[in-house]
């Protein structure tokens, strides 16, 4: 019985044969195109073609997935399923949501129920520009609320309290409470709320997470550019320099010696000299000026008003080199520019200037 069956398969493969069309076939040359092959000569992506070729991204697509645009009828197996479970990024294999009851928005973690979200999250349009340049510190701690919520442990894993230790940034005259954590100095702690008005974005300006090196594809940022420094997400020299440089060379201001060596001759008073010198000062959005005047003219009552200064120029260094500040005019500023002056701008960054308003 077999046989005959064997027959009858393989008469209706060869009537099929003779009835498709005949096609080129490479042969031994597979690299060039046989003669007489289909050539497309114009081709439109179908609105269904693009609908699954974006499938599992967030619109608008990040700058890094503009080779979709250039996709056309190349074979690409992006729009294919692939693996299945955690590799499932996309999406491809979940099963289509019941209609149950309203739940939770899942966790940016993703879940059972929505495999990848983490990775469709690393990618949302907020982390990278133009999008970051006006997210809002909502928008951020949406994901990121953990950045807020750490805090340091109260005793070490050798045995040491933290009550009983001063952290570096601790003997500072200008800080109060306990050792609290990076994100928490910068933001929540009562000395971030009077002086400054830091946001996510000041320091975080976005970051290619497939590449984080400069100039290494056609994508990413320009070697130089001062985007981003490699494998870092924020670009230290351009923004924690600026309060946690070496002091200025004590020469240039006309000092007898380093700061900390004089500040008491000098009735620690930055405003004594600078009541008529550099007052254009502090003008930017990621400060609060008029609260750093305040602070620093309050504490000359007690000689404790150039600590308000000091704590940002030179008082918690964590470089070896000093941040070149712009040199904003101010009423009286002398015509000729001295010589350590002549590479600084002459104006503040723009993205940091007073009258641009930072996102919130």
């Amino acid at each position: 019985m077999r046989l005959p069956v064997l027959i009858l398969l393989l008469a209706g493969i060869n009537a099929a044969m003779a009835d498709a069309p005949a096609y080129p076939v490479a042969g031994l040359q597979p690299d060039a195109r046989p003669a007489g092959a289909p050539v497309i000569h114009q081709h439109t992506t179908s609105e269904a073609a693009k609908t699954r070729l974006q499938r599992g991204i967030v619109l608008p697509a990040p700058a890094t997935l503009a080779v979709m645009r250039d996709q056309e009828a190349w074979y690409t197996p992006f729009d294919q399923p692939g693996m299945l479970g955690y590799y499932d990024l996309r999406g491809w294999h979940a099963a289509a949501p019941k209609k149950t009851a309203a739940k939770k928005p899942a966790k940016p973690g993703g879940s059972a129920e929505r495999p990848g979200e983490h990775m469709r999250a690393t990618y949302s349009p907020l982390h990278f520009k133009p999008a970051i340049e006006t997210a809002t510190d909502a928008q951020c701690l949406a994901c990121h609320a953990d950045v807020l919520e750490d805090k340091p442990l109260a005793r070490s894993p050798a045995g040491v309290a933290a009550k009983g230790s001063l952290a570096w940034y601790q003997q500072v005259s200008t800080y109060q409470g306990e050792q609290d954590s990076f994100h928490r100095r910068h933001l929540v702690t009562p000395l971030a709320k009077q002086l400054m008005d830091l946001k996510c974005t000041t320091c975080h300006q976005g970051h290619d997470p497939r590449d984080e090196a400069p100039g290494t594809s056609a994508n990413t940022a320009a070697q130089g550019s001062g985007d981003f420094t490699l494998r870092k997400a924020v670009n230290t020299e351009a923004i924690c320099l600026k309060c946690h440089g070496q002091p200025t060379d004590y020469t240039i201001m006309g000092l007898p010696g380093p700061w900390h060596e004089v500040r008491i001759d000098m009735q620690n008073d930055c405003l004594a000299c600078h009541v008529a010198f550099r007052t254009n000062r502090h003008q930017v959005n990621y400060l609060k000026p008029a609260a750093i005047e305040a602070a620093a003219e309050a504490g000359r009552e007690h000689m404790a008003g150039g600590d308000v200064c000091f704590g940002c120029h030179g008082g918690r260094p964590w470089y070896r080199i000093a941040y070149p500040f712009a040199r904003n005019a101010w009423p009286g500023m002398a015509d000729e520019v001295p010589e350590w002056a002549k590479d600084r701008p002459t104006r503040s960054e723009a993205r940091f200037l007073i009258d641009k308003p930072a996102a919130k």
